[in-house]
């Protein structure tokens, strides 16, 4: 079987800490920048009918960067309006090609409102029918309903 891997870090709200301006600002729904191989995206994907809702997107580089959302949740329904993220595309290399597949996450969240903060590796393809999606909830804050426990997993040293 050819699958091919994508690995997206995809956080809803992660706060920089680099000093001085962002080298990218957008507030473009889908606005996005490239920077070493890798696509900062603004993704309000689901938002348009939930208006008003905003998003600034803030990057001093791929793995520094921060937005500032305002949603509209009148309907109570919790759907996901926005999905900021950085990822890093790897079309047409078959999974097995890479030996192993490391990366690292880190989030800071502000603990108001209603969200999730999650990271998602995308195998054969990426958000149509017939991928395969793994996603990890890092931090939820609020958003129900969250899913029930299905069961516990071992990443390298990690449970």
């Amino acid at each position: 079987m050819n699958r091919t891997a994508l690995l997206a870090l995809c956080p809803t709200a992660l706060l920089a800490t680099a000093a001085g301006p962002p080298a990218f600002v957008t507030s473009d729904p889908n606005g996005g920048w490239s920077r070493a191989g890798y696509y900062v995206h603004n993704n309000l994907w689901n938002a348009a009918k939930y208006s008003p809702c905003t998003s600034t997107l803030s990057a001093w580089s791929h793995d520094n960067w921060q937005v500032v959302t305002r949603m509209n949740n009148r309907t109570g329904d919790g759907a996901v309006k926005t999905y900021p993220n950085v990822h890093r595309d790897y079309p047409g290399v078959p999974l097995d090609a890479f030996e192993s597949i490391t990366s690292r996450f880190a989030e800071t969240s502000p603990q108001v409102g209603i969200y999730n903060v999650a990271y998602d590796i995308w195998i054969n393809g990426i958000a149509r029918p017939g991928c395969t999606e793994i996603m990890i909830w890092t931090d939820n804050f609020h958003q129900v309903p969250g899913g029930r426990y299905v069961q516990d997993v071992t990443f390298g040293e990690h449970t």
